[in-house]
């Protein structure tokens, strides 16, 4: 009964590694492209003001100032050769093959909640109300797994440090002066 397990584990085990870098091998070979279509989307005219009025909730407080920083960092010689290596650096974590296939043996199948119930810091979620690109739920429910302080931001999008500035440096120096407060509570 115990070698069909070991025999589906390694299976899976190798599966996984080869899949991983199968998918690191594609992204090398295909590095120059990505980095050429990644320079033609973000240098095109509209890719900026699309995806950040997408981000805000009142499009008003998009200005071009604020465009235009964002483009600035697109402007950085090499950064889209450095977001594809970032990539692929993500796919494997910088493990050889080798190293890769002894970390998914003896990995545990802990799911992303689990994990999640793990984090011992405290945790502010800042929300807009009315973000666009993720979902408010999404902050109720890494708030729910962490025992995080979720606030939401009424009439804001994906953006409060840009879009509410003045209530988010407040929501993040109350939330930090409260947890001060407990932390000396604590101690005496």
């Amino acid at each position: 009964l115990r070698l069909p397990h070991l025999v589906m584990k390694a299976v899976r085990v190798v599966t996984s590694c080869c899949l991983t870098y199968f998918t690191q091998l594609v992204l090398r070979l295909l590095s120059p492209l990505l980095s050429l279509a990644l320079r033609r989307l973000v240098y095109s005219k509209d890719f900026w003001r699309r995806g950040l009025s997408l981000a805000y909730f009142d499009r008003k407080k998009l200005t071009e100032e604020t465009i235009k920083g964002y483009e600035r960092a697109s402007w950085v010689r090499g950064w889209s050769r450095g977001l594809v290596r970032f990539t692929r650096y993500r796919v494997t974590g910088g493990r050889s093959f080798l190293e890769l296939l002894r970390d998914k043996w003896e990995e545990t199948a802990e799911t992303v909640a689990e994990k999640l119930a793990g984090v011992s810091v405290p945790l502010l979620i800042l929300h807009g109300r009315e973000d666009r690109i993720l979902s408010c739920a999404n902050s109720e429910t890494l708030s729910r797994l962490t025992g995080g302080e979720l606030e939401v931001l009424e009439e804001c999008g994906h953006n409060p440090m840009e879009e509410l500035p003045q209530q988010f440096v407040e929501a993040v120096v109350r939330f930090v002066r409260e947890e001060r407060r407990s932390v000396r509570a604590a101690e005496q």
